[in-house]
């Protein structure tokens, strides 16, 4: 199954932050570091693939069992 493009405001929404937040977590100077790339997917648009924000998310869960 392909995998779907996730764009700002639906990564937000799965993070449970701002739109700003995410830009700040994607930028080369980030303290989060392992935070998913972004991709351009067009002129003006980025988007960011679901299974690397799913992984993402599911790794946040495990740190903060730990």
């Amino acid at each position: 199954m392909p995998n779907r493009m996730l764009r700002v405001q639906e990564v937000a929404r799965m993070l449970g932050c701002s739109v700003s937040s995410v830009w700040s977590f994607s930028s080369k100077n980030s303290k989060v570091s392992n935070f998913p790339r972004r991709y351009k997917i067009g002129p003006g648009i980025t988007g960011w693939r679901e299974d690397e924000i799913e992984t993402y998310i599911e790794n946040r869960k495990k740190e903060a069992a730990a």
